[in-house]
């Protein structure tokens, strides 16, 4: 009896400090300072704390991200709104739980001042590097109607992120509509100095998105992800410094002038608003209007989801969803 108590107590004693299993979540992630939130959370351990594995998958732009998310590859993923603007339209499982950053001035159009560009204005006849499919696209749609230029004056010429600063360089195109940490290469890049401009009436978000079948099946993983962030959010917030110098470990090949001009542009935040539901349906009505938007009109009551935000934080949750099409009120 004593043998087999004195076990008992071991396997106890075993128990107890073996580690605790932890929820394991793909997470795909577009490698940009903007989705600092992330990179901090993983910097500071929250989401260990919090009891998840997280598995970051690498991606050049949400567009990527998004296709792989309706691929099934990945369980939720960083993107910025266009993308998600865009494959809503036929795929209504899509559902955005939180935005991660707002920002006026992180995309924005970097022009070379030789090819006489210094307004708006002079972008008309002009060649513009533009990645299609991504922000920046409806970005430079709405700078050239707010500078008065029509879409047809100019000619936009496809490049990908990563080469628009080249481009730029070798006058493959005049300007590039295009965002950090792109941007700031192009402005020290571009022959005979160069000229920065960006739209008042733009506003950048980006979010988390995840779809309905992974949502029902993966809820407490997603719950604790958004928690992970929300303490990161708190981070950035009250130790603003350290915030930064987690961020830093995260972007080596960037320089810590660029990494901090990055960082000034954006506002980390978690939130479910007015503002995104307004942004991303003024997207839609865009790209739909273009006849680049696929399926029925977007159903912002639909594809934003605040049960695991108000989870975390109810107060983060200031939208009250319209009633969703086809229901009676």
């Amino acid at each position: 009896m004593r043998v087999a108590r004195r076990w008992l107590i071991a396997v106890l004693a075993l128990a107890a400090c073996a580690p605790e299993r932890r929820e394991r979540l793909v997470l795909g992630t577009v490698h940009l300072p903007a989705l600092g939130l992330v990179y901090v959370a993983h910097a500071k351990g929250y989401f260990g704390a919090h009891g998840l594995e997280v598995e970051q998958r690498r991606f050049t732009t949400g567009r990527d991200a998004i296709a792989a998310l309706g691929a099934g590859r990945i369980d939720a993923t960083t993107a910025f709104s266009t993308p998600v603007v865009l494959r809503a339209g036929h795929d209504a499982s899509l559902r955005v739980l939180t935005t991660l950053h707002v920002s006026s001035g992180n995309t924005r159009l970097v022009a070379r001042a030789d090819r006489g560009i210094s307004a708006v204005p002079d972008l008309a006849g002009k060649r513009i590097g533009v990645p299609r499919n991504t922000n920046a696209e409806y970005f430079l749609d709405v700078l050239l109607a707010w500078g008065g230029v029509e879409a047809r004056d100019v000619r936009m010429i496809e490049v990908a992120p990563e080469a628009a600063a080249d481009a730029l360089a070798s006058g493959e195109v005049d300007a590039v509509a295009i965002w950090t940490p792109h941007a700031e290469r192009a402005l020290r890049v571009a022959p005979g100095g160069a000229v920065e401009l960006r739209s008042e009436v733009y506003t950048e978000l980006s979010m988390l998105v995840t779809r309905e079948p992974v949502l029902a099946s993966r809820r407490s993983a997603l719950v604790k992800l958004v928690a992970a962030l929300a303490d990161a959010e708190r981070f950035v917030r009250e130790r603003p410094q350290e915030a930064f110098a987690a961020l830093r470990t995260e972007f080596p090949e960037t320089s810590e002038a660029d990494l901090a001009e990055a960082w000034r542009r954006i506002r980390p935040t978690l939130g479910l608003t007015h503002q995104l539901a307004a942004a991303l349906e003024d997207e839609s009505r865009w790209f739909r209007a273009a006849g680049r938007a696929e399926g029925p009109p977007l159903d912002v009551g639909v594809l934003l989801d605040s049960d695991v935000l108000s989870d975390v934080d109810s107060e983060a949750v200031t939208l009250v969803p319209p009633p969703r099409r086809g229901v009676e009120r």
